[in-house]
């Protein structure tokens, strides 16, 4: 099973605002934030730019807030067609979890 952790880094003097996704294996992949997404977008971005350094996207991929208000990401760990990212796809449906690779996760009975 794989688990990425996704976290914002503010703006320093030298470095712009960032979001950091690191892998429970110690993979990371650090992007600048895009203004132009919210910060579910920003979070989802990261997350997705290291699924696919790695080739993890084949998998389904659920979310879940933390306190920190970091965002971690679970790998159920087997591919199911309708949640899957396929190499085909030419592009990850950012208003639609539904379409993409990356699945949200939801309390039961709410979606």
């Amino acid at each position: 099973m794989i688990a990425i952790t996704t976290r914002y880094l503010g703006q320093t003097n030298y470095k712009p605002s960032r979001v950091r996704a690191e892998s429970a294996n110690g993979q990371t992949l650090t992007l600048n934030w895009d203004n132009a997404l919210n910060g579910d977008g920003n979070h989802r971005a990261a997350a997705r730019a290291l699924i696919e350094k790695y080739g993890w996207g084949k998998h389904a991929w659920f979310s879940g807030g933390m306190k920190d208000n970091s965002t971690v990401w679970v790998c159920c760990g087997f591919a199911v067609d309708a949640l899957c990212f396929t190499d085909s796809q030419q592009r990850w449906a950012e208003t639609s979890p539904r379409e993409s690779g990356i699945r949200e996760a939801h309390p039961a009975g709410t979606v």
